[in-house]
């Protein structure tokens, strides 16, 4: 019986306490995870369901990529609008690139991931070699 009038108050107060809010996230991300890209000069473009905390003058987003395989990150120029993060990538050589990013999200804390993509450039069309003319 004891328990029963316990159980009363606890049910009260797990009824009255505010459900806990979610971080935000990302929703999508351009171009997907494993896409193919055929251009060396492309945009990334990431989708958040929230805004985005922007600082003006602050750094406090950003996205990088790497050859898969290799240590060296290269940073690209990012522009935060609203919920959204873009970024203007040019990459040289073929092959699957790793992407990082990160942001704040619009509750203050910081958000990151990373994405890959394959590059597949056109093979460069070989110059055909001038025809010798004998005389």
């Amino acid at each position: 019986m004891r328990t029963k009038y316990l159980a009363i108050p606890v049910l009260f107060l797990a009824l009255l306490s505010s459900p806990a809010q979610a971080h935000d996230r990302l929703i999508n991300i351009t171009p997907a995870d494993v896409d193919v890209v055929t251009s060396s000069n492309f945009q990334v473009t990431l989708t958040f369901n929230n805004n985005l905390l922007s600082v003006y003058g602050a750094q406090n987003a950003g996205l990088e990529t790497k050859l898969s395989g290799t240590e060296d990150w290269a940073s690209h120029e990012v522009l935060v609008d609203g919920p959204t993060l873009t970024a203007q990538v040019e990459l040289t050589e073929s092959g699957t690139y790793d992407l990082r990013w990160k942001v704040v999200s619009s509750d203050g804390h910081g958000i990151t991931g990373e994405s890959s993509i394959v590059l597949e450039l056109p093979e460069p069309v070989a110059s055909p070699e001038p025809a010798v003319v004998i005389a």
